[in-house]
């Protein structure tokens, strides 16, 4: 802080705090929130005491905004330029993550039991982390399991994990779909059986017994009684 010139007695000036840093977390708390400029200088300084913690944080600001002077001479005033009364200092992060996947349970049938992956991020963030991925592998998506949409599993600002669901579907449940194919097949067949079995015992136009000339459906030869000519 600067004071354009020097003054006989000290200058107390009051400030604020603002930014996205967050005083007593990401900076030590500064108390009282006053600086003296002191007799016979020009400048004083607000010192930000940063911490260090765990956290995977973008750059924060914080902002000094200086508010009114306190004590001082009546010759000194703030600055009439807004732009003039506050001063901006960075707070640069050192802390990084890595994001990683496990299986945490196996899908099954039985139940069914939904499959579950396990994403671990190896810090905390301070904000959301949003991770896309996909699913490949030998079972397929909508048949062998519910369809997953979106691709996405989201880690909550100030955690570390979040799951992926895979859920089961029932093979059991879809076999008896297909099965009601076999079925209706099965039907016609033993319609068609019925059927011969009933004319079996018919005779026709040359006594023969129309079961005589089917077996399994198929039509056989008329026998052709031989005839004699006297020449």
């Amino acid at each position: 802080m600067t004071q354009t010139k020097a003054s006989t007695v000290d200058t107390v000036v009051n400030f604020t705090l603002t930014g996205t840093a967050l005083e007593g977390s990401d900076y030590t708390t500064v108390a009282p929130h006053t600086v003296t400029i002191l007799a016979g200088q020009m400048t004083a300084t607000i010192s930000i005491p940063t911490q260090d913690d765990n956290i995977v944080e973008p750059t924060e600001t914080v902002i000094a905004t200086l508010t009114s002077i306190a004590s001082g001479n009546t010759n000194v005033a703030l600055s009439g330029t807004p732009a003039n009364r506050s001063a901006t200092a960075n707070i640069t992060d050192n802390d990084s993550a890595t994001v990683s996947i496990a299986k945490t349970t196996d899908g099954n049938e039985t139940g069914p039991v939904s499959g579950v992956f396990t994403v671990t991020q190896t810090n905390v963030s301070s904000v959301n982390t949003v991770v896309n991925f996909t699913l490949t592998g030998t079972a397929q998506e909508g048949s062998d399991y519910t369809n997953v949409s979106p691709n996405k599993v989201t880690i909550l600002a100030g955690q570390t994990t979040a799951t992926i669901t895979i859920p089961t579907l029932n093979e059991q449940h879809r076999g008896s779909n297909r099965g009601g194919g076999r079925d209706a097949d099965d039907d016609r067949q033993r319609q068609q059986q019925r059927y011969v079995g009933r004319h079996a015992a018919e005779p026709d136009g040359d006594g023969e017994h129309h079961g005589q000339r089917q077996r399994h459906g198929v039509e056989l030869p008329r026998r052709r009684t031989a005839m004699r000519q006297d020449r």
